[in-house]
């Protein structure tokens, strides 16, 4: 077999192997292995241009030792690899170079070289990296015919790279697709911002990767409220939330007609919380609009202390996530809008079942105001006092189902009757039950008349085993039924009302409530 035909049947292999699924590592070592037999050269390698196309490294080479592969960095056009990919031509040097320019790069070169041959790895006219051969202890010099050969190896090699490079971000696209379609399904399941954006920061730190990640959502009012999320340390806290407060607002001016006139921002560490790197300063940001129904609501927006972090990929990415978030977020704020307007017309009902009887008329509040200052005092956090605040009012919402000859029966109830009232619990459990926001509201109604020894109703708890919201209810409800005028009794004076609660301690009530409310009702009537 002649040297064309040998040849012509080394790239037909290296054609058949890129058809196959071999791994683009093996087939770029099957091609220089090709390179080094048919040319006949002492070294080989294969570089490419890095990601800011300012250099090129060695992917793969032959006659090189290790650490020459490993540290090797060759600038744009220096030496014979950056020249060519400066320039994207190819080169043959033979013999004795006279072209000034030539003998420049030659003597860049770390060993003395007797002929040389590199090509340029283009797709699409752009350089992604060259592909050269040396002899160095070998005789004769290469030829352009070899030089020819070097090109279709090199067309081969850029055209398996990028196919690989193709297949990779097809493939890594496929990954986000489903990754972005379920974590969408996951959002518009919730209705809780909070949790919206824990999930949505978790997973921009996963795919794109992130210093700090914001949400800022503007009010009616002009209010933006920027949570700001941090994946390391903040060193100058002032400084960079100013910073980020300014993105957000120039940002926003740029995509809305409105105008943000005040910034309420909250910072808060991410799980995986990284000390050792500190911010100081972020360099990137990337930034993309909540928007629905053509008006923007707010912003989502990442940033990086390391410049030039962000590609057209990571704003994709970010920009599909915003869009899911922006509709989770409205219907958030459409659904709490709908469960206020429930609690309030709940509320209204309770206003009209206490309406309907002289001497249960502003019981609800009074028990409210004392719960809360009770609940205050023993150190119960914001959710837990909300959760008391509702619950103080709605706690007698079940006698909207009680006729008003039982509830206002001036004379001792028959057992039957008793019994009716004793449900009200329930019933107002069943009024409230539909609606998400008072889940934490619920046990402290259906329990708020247990008894701390065990013989109260419905179920009879005893301890601890009752919610202390609800603990704290029986006593303040207790307080005030002694206080007040009944149809069957009148109003107890509250030395005595106070005597019977504290008399009652481990018994009815929790001793703990009971100490906190005597303190507190002594320290009002000193004041």
């Amino acid at each position: 077999m002649d040297e064309g035909s040998r040849r012509l049947k080394s790239l037909y292999n290296i054609s058949k192997f890129m058809s196959s699924t071999i791994e683009l590592d093996e087939l770029l070592d099957i091609i220089m292995d090709s390179v080094i037999e048919e040319l006949q050269a002492d070294t080989g390698s294969l570089m490419l241009l890095s990601e800011k196309k300012e250099e090129l490294y060695i992917r793969v080479a032959r006659g090189l030792a290790k650490d020459v592969v490993e540290s090797t960095k060759v600038k744009l056009g220096y030496g014979i690899s950056g020249f060519v990919a400066k320039n994207k031509e190819p080169l043959l040097l033979v013999g004795t170079v006279k072209d000034p320019k030539l003998k420049k790069i030659m003597e860049e070169e770390r060993e003395e070289i007797k002929s040389a041959l590199c090509v340029p790895l283009l797709i699409k006219d752009e350089v992604i990296g060259t592909l050269s051969v040396k002899r160095i202890e070998r005789d004769g010099d290469f030829s352009q015919d070899d030089l020819e050969l070097l090109s279709l190896f090199g067309v081969h090699a850029a055209t398996s790279i990028e196919n690989d490079r193709l297949f990779k971000q097809q493939k890594r696209r496929v990954e986000e697709l489903i990754r972005i379609s379920t974590v969408s399904r996951i959002i518009n399941s919730l209705l809780d911002k909070e949790q919206i954006f824990d999930l949505l920061s978790r997973v921009l730190r996963e795919m794109v990767g992130f210093s700090i990640c914001s949400l800022g959502l503007v009010e009616d009012s002009g209010t933006a409220v920027l949570t700001v999320k941090t994946a390391e340390k903040i060193e100058d806290f002032p400084s960079l939330t100013d910073q980020i407060k300014e993105n957000l607002i120039q940002t926003f001016s740029v995509l809305s007609d409105s105008q943000i006139k005040e910034t309420k921002v909250e910072v808060q560490e991410m799980e995986n919380f990284d000390k050792k790197r500190s911010i100081k300063k972020i360099r990137s940001f990337l930034t993309a609009p909540l928007i629905v129904k053509d008006q923007v609501n707010g912003l989502i927006s990442i940033g990086s202390q390391f410049e030039n972090a962000y590609e057209s990929e990571d704003l994709r990415i970010l920009s599909t996530l915003a869009n899911q978030a922006a509709i989770a977020i409205e219907n958030t704020t459409l659904y709490t809008r709908l469960q206020d307007a429930y609690i309030s017309t709940i509320k209204s009902f309770m206003a009209a079942v206490e309406a309907r009887d002289v001497y249960t008329k502003g019981h609800s509040e009074k028990v409210t105001k004392f719960s809360i200052e009770v609940a205050k005092r023993m150190g119960l956090d914001k959710d837990e006092i909300e959760a008391i605040h509702d619950a103080g009012l709605l706690h007698d919402i079940g006698k909207i189902g009680i006729s008003d000859a039982t509830l206002r029966k001036p004379g001792r109830l028959t057992d039957s009757e008793y019994n009716l009232i004793k449900n009200h619990p329930q019933i107002g459990v069943h009024i409230v039950e539909s609606i998400k926001k008072l889940g934490k509201v619920i046990p402290l109604i259906y329990y708020h008349h247990e008894r701390y020894d065990g013989k109260g109703y419905l179920y009879g708890l005893k301890g601890e085993d009752i919610p202390l919201g609800a603990r704290i209810l029986a006593v303040a409800d207790a307080f005030d039924a002694m206080t007040s005028d009944r149809p069957y009794r009148k109003a107890m004076k509250k030395e005595l009302a106070l005597e019977e609660i504290k008399k009652n301690a481990g018994k009815q009530f929790d001793p703990k409530v009971v100490e906190v409310f005597l303190s507190l009702y002594g320290e009002n009537e000193e004041g």
